[in-house]
C-alpha cells in the first residue's frame, strides 16, 4: 500500500517537474523566433499548465486499450482538476493577493467559454460513453477556439538582437528532458492510481480526484507567480484557460484514443459539483470583478466540502 501511493506521489513531482521544464524551454524558444508574447500566453502557458492532465488521460487512454478499467481515472481527473482550479487554486490566489481581477472583456470570453466547454462535456457524456468520434471532435473545437484567440492579437513581436543557436538548442533540450520526466511521471500516477484503487476498492474516478488536484499544481505555481509580479488578469485567465482546455483537448485527446466510459458516479456526483463549482466562481467575478478574503473564504470551504461529502459518499 506504501509502495503505490509513494510512487504516486513522486509521480506528480515528476509531472510538475517535468511540465515546468517544458513550458520554460517552450515559451524561451518562441521569444527567441519572435512569436507575441499574446499567442504565447494563449497557447503554450494555457496548454503547458494543462500537460500533466493531457499526459494522464493519454496513459489512462492507452491503459483502457490495454483492457484495465482506467476510463474513471481519466474523467476523474479532468472533473477533479477543475474543481481544483475554480475552488482551492483560485482562493488561495485571491487569499494571498489584493489584484486578483480580470477585465470584463477577458471574463465575458473566457467565462463563457469555460460554461460551454462544460456543457459540451455533459452532451457527449449523457450516454455514458465518450467515443474516438467525439474526442475528436472537441479536440477540433478546442483548436478553433485557440487559433480564434491568436486571430485577435499579433503572432510576431516586434524583431530583436539576433538569437544564439546554442540557447535554441538548449531550449530543445529542455523541451525534451521535460517531456521525458512528465511521461515517466504520468506513467507513474496513472499505473499506481489503478492499483490504488484496486487495493481500496475504490472507483477509479476517486482516485482521478486526487490525480486532478496534484495536476493542478502547475496552475498554482502560474497564479503564485503572477500574484508575486502582481498580474491578477493572468493567474484568472490561466485558471479560466485551463478549464476550457479540460473538457475539451484534454478529454478530447485521450477518448481519441481508445474513448472513454464515464460511470453513473462521474455524471450524477462528480459534474454537479463541477458544476456548481464554476458557477460560484463565474457568479464572484462577473459580479465584482476583483476577489476579495470573503470570496477566498468561500471558494476554499467549498472544495473542503466537496471533499468531505465524497468521503461521506464512499
Amino acid at each position: 500500500m506504501i509502495e503505490p501511493l509513494l510512487f504516486l506521489l513522486l509521480g506528480l513531482v515528476g509531472m510538475w517537474w517535468g511540465s515546468d521544464l517544458i513550458v520554460s524551454g517552450a515559451r524561451h524558444l518562441a521569444e527567441r523566433l519572435r512569436i507575441s508574447e499574446a499567442v504565447i500566453g494563449m497557447t503554450v502557458v494555457a496548454l503547458g499548465t494543462s500537460l500533466p492532465e493531457i499526459a494522464t488521460n493519454i496513459l489512462a487512454a492507452m491503459h483502457v486499450l490495454a483492457g484495465e478499467p482506467a476510463s474513471g481515472l481519466a474523467i476523474g481527473n479532468v472533473l477533479g482538476s477543475n474543481i481544483a482550479n475554480l475552488t482551492i487554486v483560485l482562493g488561495l490566489a485571491a487569499l494571498f493577493s489584493k489584484t486578483t481581477s480580470i477585465s470584463q472583456i477577458s471574463l465575458f470570453r473566457e467565462g463563457t467559454m469555460t460554461a460551454m466547454a462544460l456543457g459540451i462535456f455533459f452532451l457527449i457524456s449523457y450516454d455514458l460513453v465518450i467515443t474516438p468520434a467525439e474526442g475528436i471532435i472537441i479536440s477540433v473545437m478546442y483548436l478553433f477556439y485557440v487559433l480564434f484567440l491568436i486571430l485577435q492579437g499579433p503572432v510576431l513581436a516586434p524583431r530583436k538582437r539576433g538569437h544564439d543557436g546554442r540557447r535554441i538548442a538548449l531550449d530543445f533540450v529542455m523541451l525534451s528532458l521535460g517531456s521525458g520526466i512528465l511521461w515517466v511521471g504520468s506513467e507513474w500516477v496513472v499505473t499506481n492510481g489503478i492499483l490504488l484503487a484496486k487495493i481500496f476498492a475504490l472507483k477509479e474516478s476517486i482516485i482521478g480526484i486526487g490525480v486532478g488536484l496534484g495536476t493542478s499544481l502547475p496552475e498554482l505555481t502560474v497564479s503564485i507567480i503572477a500574484i508575486y509580479r502582481k498580474a491578477g488578469e493572468l493567474s484568472i485567465g490561466n485558471l479560466l484557460g485551463s478549464n476550457i482546455a479540460n473538457p475539451l483537448i484534454v478529454l478530447g485527446i485521450g477518448a481519441a484514443i481508445s474513448g472513454f466510459e464515464v460511470g453513473r458516479f462521474s455524471l450524477l456526483v462528480l459534474f454537479p459539483f463541477t458544476l456548481f463549482a464554476t458557477l460560484l466562481a463565474l457568479v464572484m467575478l462577473f459580479a465584482h470583478r476583483e476577489l476579495n478574503r470573503l470570496h477566498s473564504a468561500a471558494l476554499i470551504g467549498f472544495y473542503l466540502f466537496f471533499i468531505y461529502m465524497i468521503t461521506a459518499i464512499l
